[in-house]
């Protein structure tokens, strides 16, 4: 969420998803590097994944940054509750 979700609050995230502000979308990278799931991951923002699953953001190629999953994001920055969300959503490293 570079940009959106470095706020680190769901609330911000999930206003500014439901009121089309920013031109965020869950599921699809916002730079080259990065993407809302990967960015809220590798920062440790809880509640911002759960917002943008809960929103459409889902394991595939394109949710992929740097060829890495947000899952495997998750886990090599120490997030294990991010994990255990990412994994009951069906996301593999």
């Amino acid at each position: 969420m570079y940009g959106k979700g470095d706020y680190g609050s769901a609330n911000v995230v999930e206003f500014f998803i439901h009121n089309n502000i920013g031109n965020i979308d869950a599921r699809y990278p916002t730079s080259p590097w990065c993407n809302p799931l990967h960015f809220a991951a590798s920062v440790g923002h809880y509640d911002v994944v759960r917002v943008l699953l809960d929103n459409g953001a889902t394991e595939t190629p394109e949710g992929r940054a740097m060829n890495k999953s947000p899952l495997s994001t998750a886990l090599n920055h120490n997030h294990t509750e991010i994990a255990a969300l990412l994994t009951l959503h069906g996301f593999t490293a």
